[in-house]
């Protein structure tokens, strides 16, 4: 699915978008980061899934099977995308954009112990370059590029400021 981005990319109308279902690897690997740097100025929107509910039948491997539905546009000369993890049926997506932001979010779980489907609006969480930077300061080698930074899976929005308050203390557990 690596090679079709950017054949993709290349055949969309200046104004065209492109769709996408693959597996997390350009937003997970250590190793990624050059083509996370050109995703990233193309992603509008990614969607990030785990499998519990079979939609891909056969491919479970109790729950550790990720994948993402993932839109690409144009390239940009900024950073701006709509993020949602942890979803495990489409429809949560949907309710997301349409809820009020009133009320809690909700785990993984609900109160019955099932995976949570319920939308709620600050599942959507708004990645820019100042988030990118925050997430490179955590979760890569010391001077990487913010675009090329790991995308963590976020489940709210509000996390993003537990986030930046653990970037900026100056001390982390691997300096103890």
């Amino acid at each position: 699915y690596k090679c079709f981005l950017p054949l993709a990319w290349r055949v969309s109308a200046a104004i065209g978008v492109t769709g996408f279902v693959h597996p997390e690897g350009p937003y997970e690997d250590p190793k990624g980061g050059e083509l996370r740097e050109v995703v990233y100025s193309r992603l509008r929107a990614h969607f990030q899934f785990q499998n519990e509910f079979q939609l891909f039948t056969g491919t479970n491997d109790h729950g550790r099977l990720r994948f993402g539905t993932h839109i690409y546009g144009q390239q940009r000369g900024v950073v701006a995308f709509d993020h949602i993890s942890n979803l495990f049926a489409p429809a949560t997506v949907d309710s997301s954009y349409l809820h009020s932001g009133a009320g809690p979010v909700g785990g993984i779980k609900d109160e019955q112990g099932r995976w949570n489907t319920a939308g709620h609006s600050d599942r959507i969480v708004r990645v820019d370059d100042a988030a990118l930077a925050v997430f490179a300061r955590l979760y890569d080698e010391p001077g990487t590029p913010p675009r090329r930074a790991r995308l963590p899976a976020l489940h709210a929005g509000a996390l993003n400021g537990v986030l930046r308050k653990l970037a900026d203390h100056p001390r982390r557990i691997s300096n103890l």
